[in-house]
């Protein structure tokens, strides 16, 4: 009989430790898969905290040179109309690059005829360059009555002349051949010029390039494998990794995944 209870007492006290085994191995693997997705989740929330603070300052960042822009171009706007001469336009578009480091390019383009003894044309540009001497950077600035051209007919001078309002506009090519150009792409603020009549006299257009912002851009790497791109109203990649895909393709370019063709 003792024998018997032994034998019984062997058998409970295996499979009371095998339950208790069990429970414990069961209640670790609940907690260790909550801790994991607890860590998991806490992960994720850093990392996208992360990429969202540096997207809000290199946004503040862009916003705020846009904002100077145009607060320099609509003061410009207001002031130029008092003192036109074309001596004059010449000098205020220099000064405006020269004391603002952000800036690439500015025109004062008047309408036809506005200065009869100038002809058809006057439009005053100044362009920034960056030249090198030695590796090192040299800010050079040229400024020029711009070359006979149908200026009238470019966008940065249209649109402030159809829409009569100051805007943004996209991204473009600023060659002309014959003329002082940026051998960058460039995006501009335009805001029409009147006189003391209400009267539509000319455009005054303020250009930034757009290596800034693509470098701007570019520099935000929350980590080592990430990029980012930047898109227009239209979709055009203004910012992105293929370069290729610059100024030529949309975000809609391969929206259909069966249209791809891996090579």
């Amino acid at each position: 009989m003792k024998r018997i209870l032994n034998h019984f007492r062997r058998r409970l006290s295996i499979r009371l430790g095998l339950l208790i085994v069990l429970i414990v191995t069961v209640a670790f693997s609940l907690l260790f898969g909550y801790l994991f997705y607890r860590g998991k989740r806490y992960i994720q929330h850093a990392a996208i905290e992360r990429a969202t603070k540096l997207l809000d300052n290199t946004a503040e960042h862009i916003n705020g040179i846009m904002d100077d822009t145009e607060t320099v171009t609509n003061f410009m706007a207001q002031t130029t109309p008092r003192h036109l001469s074309p001596d004059s336009l010449l000098v205020f578009t220099r000064r405006a690059i020269e004391e603002n480091s952000f800036l690439t390019g500015m025109a004062i383009s008047m309408e036809p005829y506005y200065f009869p003894e100038m002809g058809r044309y006057y439009s005053a540009y100044s362009l920034r360059y960056m030249a090198y001497d030695d590796d090192n950077p040299i800010d050079s600035i040229t400024t020029v009555r711009e070359g006979p051209f149908e200026y009238f007919d470019a966008v940065w001078y249209k649109t402030s002349r159809t829409l009569g309002t100051s805007s943004w506009i996209d991204a473009y090519d600023d060659y002309n051949e014959g003329t002082l150009s940026s051998p960058d792409i460039l995006t501009s603020y335009c805001c029409p010029m009147r006189n003391a009549d209400g009267q539509f006299i000319g455009s005054i257009t303020a250009s930034l390039t757009l290596k800034w912002l693509s470098a701007a851009v570019s520099d935000l790497k929350p980590y080592p494998n990430s990029s980012a791109i930047m898109i227009d109203r239209n979709g055009t990649y203004l910012v992105h990794p293929d370069t290729a895909k610059l100024y030529r393709e949309t975000i809609f370019s391969d929206a259909a995944p069966e249209s791809r063709r891996e090579i």
